[in-house]
C-alpha cells in the first residue's frame, strides 16, 4: 500500500508540473496559433485594420506566399515560413521576437514592406502582436513581436497587427528565461509552427491575394562585374523605391546574404578578402 501511495503522488507531481492547456478561440474572427517550445498560444489577427499586414503573415504561416530561401541561393519557394525557427530576442519585463531564419534577427522573406498603422491598435498591455522592423517604416518583412507588458513608446512606429486571446501564461515563461549579453536565449527556444484559425463568414472570406497594394514580389536582379583602379564591384540599374542583397557563395548549393539597402552596386572585394567566394547574385524587392 505504501508503494502504491507513493507512485499515486508521484503521478500527480508530474500531472502539476504539465503545462496548462489553452483554449483555442471560438468566437467569430481570424486567429493564429503558435506552437512553441513552452506550449501553444493564440492571437487574434485585426484583419479589419491591418490587411495588408494580416494577409502578409498568414500567407507567410500557410506556405501560400512565396519568399526567399537565402542559403539556397535565394529561390523562391511556399513552404511554411514560421517552421522550428528560434525565438532569438528576449528582453525580460519587454518582448520576445522570432521571423529569423538565420537565428540572428538579421534576414527577411526577401523582401519589404510599409508600416500599417491603426491608430486604434496600440501597446497597452502584454501580449501585443507587432511586426519588427530595423527602425525604419519601409522595414517589415517576417519578424515579430509580443509584448511583455505595456509599452507605449513603441506606438506609432511598429505596426500592431493583433493581441493574445489564450495563452498569455506561455508568452511570458517564453519572457523569462535566461539570455545572454545579446537578448539570445542560453537555450533554445523554438516556434515550432504557426497554424491559421477562421471562425464565422468575415473571415472565411478574407482573401489574402485581394490586399491593396499587393505585397511586394522579390526579383532576381541582372547586374555586371566591372573592374577598375584594382577592384571589383557589381553594379546595376537601380528601381526607384527598391532594396537590394547581395548573394554570394563558394558553390551551387550554400548561400550567404548581405543586406545592401537601395545602393545600386556594391564592391565584391571584401567578400572575396574575407571569405573566397566565387558566385554573386543580386535581389531586388520594391517598397510600397
Amino acid at each position: 500500500m505504501a508503494s502504491l501511495r507513493v507512485l499515486i503522488t508521484g503521478c500527480l507531481l508530474v500531472f502539476c508540473l504539465r503545462a496548462p492547456a489553452q483554449t483555442a478561440p471560438t468566437t467569430n474572427g481570424l486567429y493564429a496559433a503558435f506552437n512553441t517550445s513552452k506550449g501553444t498560444f493564440y492571437c487574434n489577427l485585426r484583419y479589419d485594420l491591418t490587411p495588408r499586414t494580416v494577409a502578409n503573415f498568414i500567407g507567410l504561416a500557410q506556405g501560400s506566399k512565396s519568399w526567399l530561401d537565402y542559403p539556397k541561393a535565394g529561390l523562391a519557394t511556399n513552404r511554411p515560413f514560421y517552421t522550428n525557427l528560434l525565438w532569438h530576442r528576449v528582453i525580460s519585463n519587454f518582448v520576445i521576437q522570432t521571423g529569423s531564419p538565420n537565428g540572428l534577427g538579421t534576414d527577411d522573406p526577401g523582401y519589404t514592406f510599409l508600416n500599417e498603422i491603426s491608430p486604434s491598435l496600440n501597446h497597452n498591455s502584454a501580449g501585443i502582436l507587432a511586426m519588427a522592423n530595423a527602425g525604419g517604416t519601409n522595414s517589415n518583412g517576417a519578424q515579430f513581436y509580443l509584448t511583455l507588458s505595456p509599452q507605449p513608446s513603441l506606438n506609432g512606429s511598429y505596426t500592431v497587427f493583433g493581441s493574445v486571446v489564450s495563452g498569455l501564461n506561455v508568452v511570458t515563461n517564453l519572457g523569462i528565461v535566461a539570455t545572454d549579453a545579446n537578448n539570445k536565449p542560453l537555450t533554445n527556444i523554438y516556434l515550432n509552427s504557426v497554424s491559421i484559425l477562421r471562425i464565422g463568414t468575415a473571415a472565411s472570406n478574407f482573401n489574402i491575394n485581394a490586399v491593396s497594394p499587393a505585397l511586394p514580389v522579390p526579383r532576381f536582379k541582372t547586374n555586371l562585374l566591372t573592374h577598375a583602379a584594382g577592384r571589383y564591384s557589381i553594379n546595376w540599374t537601380q528601381s526607384t523605391n527598391s532594396e537590394y542583397r547581395l548573394l554570394y557563395g563558394s558553390d551551387l548549393k550554400n548561400w550567404t546574404s548581405a543586406y545592401l539597402g537601395a545602393y545600386s552596386g556594391a564592391y565584391v572585394d571584401y567578400f572575396v578578402t574575407n571569405a573566397p567566394r566565387t558566385f554573386f547574385t543580386t535581389i531586388e524587392s520594391h517598397i510600397d
